[in-house]
């Protein structure tokens, strides 16, 4: 059983080019959010042969808040006031991996994963936005509640102290994919 949670900070920026007739401008916007996760997992580790297989169920929630927008250099230049985006889900996957270890003390994790997302409770994504005063709602697309998710990464366990990897993760669902590159590194005392 694991229990994990954090923290995020989102620099955000944006760019679209308007056009009516001859007249054409770009209009831009920056802003940031934050947000933050909390999760909890079940899993178990099964040997056989030289893999380690590891089934896993979780049931998690994220959330993230964008602080409002303006953009600028258009004549047609959108409002977003601030909004908070959040969700609740589950997921079942299963991962296998192997272990190599190196004389020096090194240890080397490839491993690999797949599995499927579900996401509870409303959806439907609108934002409210204006333009010249005027305010009015733009729907979002209607995105998929199952997602197939995978997983690639490679662990190194340089002591008992100090790891660190690197992992390239995919979601796809209906009108929506996914993909994040990563590193991390970790040092107990």
């Amino acid at each position: 059983m694991a229990v994990r949670g954090g923290l995020s900070y989102g620099n955000l920026s944006s760019s679209r080019m308007t056009t009516l007739g001859n007249y054409a401008a770009t209009a831009s916007a920056s802003g940031h959010g934050t947000g933050g996760f909390a999760e909890v997992s079940a899993f178990q580790d099964f040997e056989i042969d030289a893999l380690t297989f590891t089934p896993s169920a979780t049931f998690g929630y994220r959330g993230f808040h964008r602080d409002a927008m303006n953009e600028t250099g258009s004549l047609f230049a959108l409002s977003l006031p601030e909004d908070t985006f959040s969700k609740t889900q589950t997921t079942l996957a299963l991962s296998a991996s192997h272990r190599f270890a190196f004389d020096s003390g090194l240890k080397l994790e490839p491993v690999l994963s797949a599995g499927w997302r579900y996401d509870f409770g409303d959806l439907s994504r609108s934002s409210n936005l204006a333009i010249f005063g005027s305010g009015f709602e733009a729907a979002g697309a209607d995105i998929g509640r199952s997602a197939f998710i995978g997983r690639i990464s490679l662990n190194a366990i340089a002591s008992d102290r100090f790891t660190f990897g690197a992992s390239y993760e995919a979601e796809l669902r209906d009108n929506l994919s996914s993909q994040i590159f990563s590193a991390n590194a970790s040092l107990k005392f």
